[in-house]
């Protein structure tokens, strides 16, 4: 008749493992592709790669929102930027990379008060990054 396997849950966690090592490849792959059609300048490209990110991460993924948010930045789309990001700075206040794009954005609206408290404040937290520092010169803190 067949024997069953002492360690049925071994082989199903193996199944996990390898599903969860293909996923993480095709992330992988389609962030390079993101990476190069940015570069690129190809909005349509970019805009069908990130709707495949978001597929495979989730719509709600902070780092699908990052990248849309920078995406937007890159393309002027401020208001649709502004709001990507105050959703991230929503869920954790003090996320790195959603903080300073939030302070390019500012800067860039010549909201410079806000950038100038904004990246003080990330200042105090991450206070090694010199991407702060170097956007606290150029607004002359």
């Amino acid at each position: 008749t067949g024997r069953v396997p002492e360690n049925v849950e071994g082989m199903e966690s193996e199944k996990i493992k390898v599903a969860d090592t293909d996923k993480s490849a095709r992330i992988c792959r389609l962030v390079s592709r993101i990476q190069r059609a940015i570069d690129a300048g190809d909005r349509a490209e970019v805009d069908a790669l990130i709707e495949q990110l978001a597929t495979l991460k989730g719509e709600g993924n902070k780092y699908v929102l990052k990248l849309r948010a920078f995406w937007h930045i890159k393309q002027g789309e401020y208001d649709s930027a502004s709001s990507l990001l105050t959703s991230l700075l929503q869920m954790d206040e003090n996320d790195l990379d959603a903080g300073i794009n939030m302070a390019v954005l500012e800067i860039r609206m010549q909201k410079l008060d806000q950038a100038r408290r904004r990246l003080l404040r990330l200042r105090h937290i991450y206070q090694d990054n010199t991407l702060i520092q170097g956007l606290l010169q150029q607004i002359g803190r």
